[in-house]
């Protein structure tokens, strides 16, 4: 018996600095990946509505592996193929259309802090072919408050697979994964209004922890 599941925190959420007229966007997407055509349409889609030229919007899939397929895919099983036209196209391109015109929209004079420290949330799963044992463990965030120095936004990037746990019911539970409980614990304990978690180079690097929880703790 098939039954749907999901924990509700698949978003796309964005990021706008404007400076002498030209405004730049970051936007984070709870995605495993997409091709070159959504991205285009997205960009495009934006161009016309908020006169923002493509090259001036980041798109940042979060590559969890808890998301419907939203790229064409032909290297594992036939499910992974080709996405959904409807979700992909009805769901997931206005979504992130929407996230971007939100924050173009409700641009207000701020104060920008950049910081960097590190974390140890992740390791190299090549390590037995690789004997460095490569990890960038950097955590970069971006502090955004307004002209009182209200805290609104945090941007965080830290590299590595949203991937565990792929257990029991987990294995089939539409969810962002850690990056999601790292977003709800950075908004509760900062009380910012919006952060924004980009995927860095996560290529060989899985969570150390099993268990997602305990991963998007570790990083908040």
């Amino acid at each position: 018996k098939g039954s749907h599941k999901t924990m509700n925190n698949l978003t796309a959420r964005a990021l706008a600095i404007s400076r002498n007229g030209k405004t730049a966007v970051i936007v984070g997407i709870d995605v495993c990946g997409f091709n070159a055509t959504l991205g285009t349409a997205v960009k495009e889609a934006v161009s016309k509505s908020r006169n923002i030229p493509p090259s001036a919007i980041l798109l940042n899939a979060s590559h969890t592996h808890f998301a419907p397929v939203t790229q064409t895919w032909i290297t594992w099983g036939d499910f992974y193929h080709f996405p959904d036209s409807n979700y992909l196209n009805k769901v997931v391109k206005p979504g992130i259309v929407r996230a971007i015109e939100e924050a173009v929209d409700n641009l207000s004079p701020p104060n920008l802090y950049f910081g960097r420290g590190f974390t140890n949330i992740g390791h190299n799963r090549r390590a037995g072919a690789n004997a460095e044992k490569p990890y960038d463990n950097v955590v970069d965030v971006l502090k955004i408050t307004d002209a009182q120095d209200k805290l609104k936004n945090v941007l965080f990037l830290t590299g590595c697979h949203p991937v565990f746990k792929n257990a029991d019911e987990e294995s089939f539970t539409l969810s962002a994964n850690y990056p999601a409980v790292a977003r709800k614990l950075v908004e509760k304990r900062t009380g910012s209004d919006n952060a924004v978690f980009i995927q860095g180079c996560g290529g060989d690097i899985n969570p150390r922890s099993a268990d997602h929880r305990e991963t998007g703790a570790e990083l908040a």
